[in-house]
């Protein structure tokens, strides 16, 4: 939790927006999810409307890769917590559908790329590649403890990471990671039955059109740790 309020009273000020990406950065690398927060849409306590750095200042921080913005008093004592939570969440949206994930911390994803130490991390970081490749805008994970989940969004991908899991606390967890849409279901109860859940939910929720192609990637049914499946499917 990068809480700015706490960070400016230990440092100088003028360091906190460097300190801001650095931490981001970080717990990037590090597969940590990071939350921005304190006074985001200060003003919107007695306002309707928020200020236009304080805008800016929501955009830099999804610029930046975080996986979770936060508000606190804007929702806890102020006037307009209801319009507060919709600007952020427009916000956002507006910021996601310009976002290119490609132009993230290179630097660290080039690193990772080359740092790759077993078969697990080698089943996502193809992911992510054949994703990009193909300019896939899906990809799906089925996950028992969201690690795949995690790992994945680790390299930033364009494509949506749709996560299914048959676990509420799972589901939960996920909710926060950067670039995945968790959605909690049963799991199927074999590898032929797979294919039809996932394109079922996935036209359903309007995650993808009939006729696209997307990837996904699990393990053996009911085997934790055991990521080592990849397979591109198209929609109907």
């Amino acid at each position: 939790l990068i809480a700015r309020g706490d960070l400016g009273v230990e440092m100088d000020l003028s360091s906190l927006p460097k300190l801001q990406k650095q931490i981001i950065n970080h717990c990037i690398y590090h597969k940590k999810p990071s939350i921005v927060a304190t006074q985001m849409l200060e003003s919107m306590i007695k306002s309707d409307t928020p200020t236009r750095a304080e805008v800016n200042d929501v955009a830099n921080a999804i610029y930046d890769g975080v996986d979770a913005i936060m508000l606190s008093a804007e929702t806890a004592i102020g006037s307009y917590p209801v319009e507060a939570v919709e600007m952020m969440s427009n916000i956002s949206a507006n910021i996601e559908a310009d976002l290119d994930a490609s132009n993230f911390n290179r630097n660290i994803i080039d690193s990772l790329s080359t740092s790759i130490t077993n078969n697990y991390l080698a089943i996502c970081h193809a992911a992510y590649s054949i994703a990009k490749d193909l300019d896939l805008q899906i990809i799906v994970v089925l996950t028992d403890s969201g690690k795949t989940a995690i790992q994945l969004a680790q390299f930033r991908p364009n494509a949506t990471i749709v996560a299914f899991t048959p676990h509420q606390k799972t589901c939960n967890l996920l909710s926060i990671i950067w670039g995945v849409v968790p959605i909690h279901t049963k799991q199927p109860p074999n590898i032929n039955g797979l294919y039809s859940l996932v394109n079922k939910i996935l036209i359903k929720k309007n995650l993808i059109q009939s006729g696209k192609f997307f990837l996904i990637t699990s393990g053996i049914l009911k085997i934790k740790n055991s990521t080592n499946m990849l397979q591109i499917y198209q929609s109907k």
